[in-house]
């Protein structure tokens, strides 16, 4: 994602949104031989957001791309993410529900991709915020 400033780098100077989405990529399924995600596959997702906003909590709402059929998020959304904090796919967080509050993973999942992805290509991605709104 880039600054107001046009570029992604957090140094001196420079202005982080509220929320920001950093490392997002798919992982691919090893596969002796080829490291591509195949048409029809399931792949999961790996990224951070980070909610650098002090008093509100951010949610996130969906995650959409047109690279993949369906796009599965566990814990069902909305998932919350606290005032300065961050949550990473993959790791524990708190359910968002209020029926569920053990700690379970966060997980996000490609269903039935629908274009193959190479090491280094782009596939566009647009994660939906309460606050910050649609972020691709």
């Amino acid at each position: 994602q880039q600054n107001s400033g046009g570029s992604t780098n957090r140094g001196s100077g420079s202005h982080t949104e509220a929320t920001s989405v950093e490392n997002a990529f798919i992982v691919p399924n090893h596969v002796a031989g080829a490291c591509a995600i195949q048409v029809g596959d399931t792949a999961v997702m790996s990224f951070t957001i980070t909610n650098n906003d002090s008093t509100t909590t951010e949610r996130l709402i969906d995650i959409t791309t047109p690279a993949a059929a369906s796009v599965l998020l566990q814990p069902r959304p909305p998932v919350n993410i606290p005032p300065g904090s961050s949550i990473a796919a993959g790791q524990p967080i708190s359910s968002s529900s209020a029926t569920d509050a053990r700690t379970s993973p966060f997980s996000v999942t490609l269903q039935n991709v629908t274009q193959t992805a190479r090491p280094g290509t782009t596939v566009e991605v647009t994660f939906m915020f309460e606050r910050r709104g649609g972020l691709k």
